[in-house]
């Protein structure tokens, strides 16, 4: 099987970087259904909701866990993606950010990835999900 790299570009700005499932429950239910209609069997890509905003998702390579990045900051996992959001596009009543994900500010336009075996890239920031045993989050 060939992997294939899925990217997407996004402007500068602060970005939530972790799973969306904590930042986006009153809109899950259309991201859920946006994932499952729109990847047509991938798990991974830049996903448009109905109302504009923009988000970047994939599956990690072990499921729900916690796992690291590169700077050693860690993302919790339940949903088993990972994934992007513009912080001013988080609607969400529950915001869960610091304990859960992970916001950063972007000074220049920047380049999010994933490469379908569980390796994510948010510019200079990699979550490794292949190689790692995830622990309980």
């Amino acid at each position: 099987m060939t992997e294939t790299l899925k990217t997407a570009t996004f402007p500068a700005g602060e970005y939530y970087i972790g799973d969306l499932c904590y930042v986006m429950q009153d809109e899950w239910p259309e991201v859920c259904e946006r994932i499952i209609a729109d990847t047509k069997g991938d798990k991974q890509r830049l996903l448009e909701l109905s109302d504009g905003r923009k988000i970047f998702v994939g599956a990690t390579a072990y499921g729900d866990g916690a796992y690291p990045d590169n700077n050693g900051n860690l993302y919790a996992v339940d949903a088993g993606i990972v994934g992007i959001i513009s912080r001013g596009d988080i609607h969400d009543s529950s915001d869960n950010t610091p304990e859960l994900g992970n916001t950063f500010e972007f000074e220049t336009e920047f380049t999010a990835s994933y490469d379908e075996k569980g390796v994510f890239s948010f510019g200079d920031i990699v979550i490794d999900t292949r190689n790692l045993d995830p622990v309980e989050g």
